[in-house]
């Protein structure tokens, strides 16, 4: 069935065979030159460090890949949760975020979670928990005691 009196008067099939033999021949002829533009932009991309503790280069395709990933996507949750600050907050001797990342590995490891699916499974639950534990109690104040006293000091002869 063709498409009507003019250039393209072929059917969908043969059009579609046409688009991919011209799509390999365009392909072909240009593979060695993106190849190394692509190399090029690849050296010289800035290495980028992810709060997950991943890096990747500064290039789109790789960032996208990047956040794709499982482990990515176990941080992700973890910060929508605000795991580590409800750490922070509810357990004792846990005062910053690197300690509570500790912990939090810890406690993965504890409850057998090895995996990153394990570990995004598990986030509901360890928050639950978290948030029916008392928060911990503020450190004491620090209270500066000041004794003044009168000494009487007799001079013997």
């Amino acid at each position: 069935m063709g498409r009507g009196p003019g250039k393209n008067n072929m059917s969908d099939g043969e059009l579609k065979k046409k688009k991919a033999e011209r799509d390999s021949k365009f392909y072909h002829a240009h593979r060695e030159e993106s190849k190394e533009k692509y190399q090029l932009a690849k050296k010289n991309a800035q290495t980028i460090t992810c709060g997950c503790g991943a890096t990747y280069k500064d290039i789109p395709q790789l960032k996208n890949s990047h956040f794709s990933t499982q482990r990515h996507s176990c941080y992700d949750e973890e910060e929508r949760l605000q795991v580590r600050q409800l750490i922070c907050k509810k357990v004792i001797n846990v005062n910053t975020l690197v300690e509570a990342r500790t912990q939090l590995e810890d406690i993965y490891f504890k409850a057998k979670r090895y995996n990153y699916a394990q570990k995004e499974g598990y986030l509901p639950k360890l928050v639950t928990r978290l948030n029916k534990m008392e928060d911990k109690a503020p450190p004491p104040k620090k209270v500066k005691l000041v004794i003044k006293r009168k000494l009487n000091i007799i001079k013997e002869e």
